[in-house]
């Protein structure tokens, strides 16, 4: 990974934040996270700053006022050509949720884990995955 890259995340539960961050110490190497608890800050950092030095966007689909939907929408408007992949991270396994962000353009839907275990192997393997594995067109 490159030392300038940045992986978003887009959480606004504070014990998950800390999680990810926890899992993202056992990666070598890991990106910069970037972390906003609302996606109008997401937004306006994106507008300031683009999306070039971002690897990917952890995003939570349930967030108060601007949600998953609303960015994804945003981002898709703006960004269509250029956006990095995007995961959906959600508590939430409602076939409702998973077909939307599949039809909004989600690269990938995560459960989030009950178990601490579970949650950080799932974050690492998330990060390496779309950071490191994943090769995408130039």
């Amino acid at each position: 990974m490159d030392s300038e890259s940045k992986v978003i995340l887009i959480e606004d539960n504070s014990g998950d934040v800390k999680l990810i961050n926890f899992a993202l110490r056992n990666i070598e190497n890991a990106p910069e996270l970037l972390h906003f608890d609302y996606g109008k800050d997401f937004l306006a950092w994106v507008d300031e700053n683009g999306l070039d030095d971002v690897l990917l966007i952890l995003l939570d689909f349930n967030l108060p006022m601007l949600n998953g939907q609303d960015i994804m929408n945003r981002l898709n408007e703006q960004y269509a050509d250029v956006r990095p992949p995007i995961v959906i991270l959600s508590s939430s396994c409602s076939p409702v949720d998973i077909k939307k962000s599949y039809a909004l353009g989600a690269n990938a839907f995560v459960a989030k884990p009950v178990e601490l275990d579970d949650f950080c192997e799932t974050i690492e393997v998330t990060i390496k995955f779309w950071c490191d594995l994943n090769l995408l067109s130039a």
